[in-house]
């Protein structure tokens, strides 16, 4: 085996642990909430609230109304479930909207703050449409449908909309 048939068994297994992780850890962020109401403890993110200080993204408070795009696992995650991008444009094209909800940013900015390779206009259109697609196959078409380019030259993640 070569050395760019090696890597890319590695990277394919790397992909593999990373989306079981990702779906192991939403399947427990469920059975945590399933088990808070059953024991009457109120609401997850009230229960999780301690935790929040001191564990990374992955374990982070659980928000049901505000998605996380999740950094360590490269995942996207939202009322329950996981959608696993990768170290990809789509990814950090989506975490750079997170971070600012219900605000717009110019083409400029967000060229500046994702892309590093070839950057066009057409380039933001293509990967929000990549991004939309694979957020809908991981059932969050709400979200999908949240990412925002009607106001021109500009794309925004309107969560203030009702989902």
């Amino acid at each position: 085996m070569n050395t760019t048939e090696r890597n890319d068994q590695i990277a394919a297994s790397l992909r593999g642990l990373a989306s079981a992780y990702s779906k192991a850890m939403a399947q427990l962020e469920e059975t945590l909430a399933v088990l808070c109401r059953e024991l009457e403890l109120g609401e997850m993110a009230t229960f999780l609230e301690p935790l929040a200080e001191t564990q990374g993204p992955a374990e982070a408070a659980f928000d049901e109304g505000r998605p996380v795009a999740d950094n360590t696992l490269l995942s996207i995650r939202w009322r329950g479930k996981s959608c696993f991008l990768g170290n990809t444009i789509p990814f950090w094209f989506f975490e750079r909207l997170a971070r600012r909800p219900n605000q717009y940013f110019s083409y400029q900015q967000l060229l500046d703050d994702v892309w590093e390779g070839p950057r066009t206009s057409s380039a933001i259109h293509s990967v929000a449409k990549v991004l939309r697609r694979k957020l809908g196959e991981a059932g969050m078409a709400d979200l999908a449908r949240a990412i925002d380019g009607s106001v021109y030259g500009h794309y925004g993640l309107r969560l203030d909309r009702s989902m």
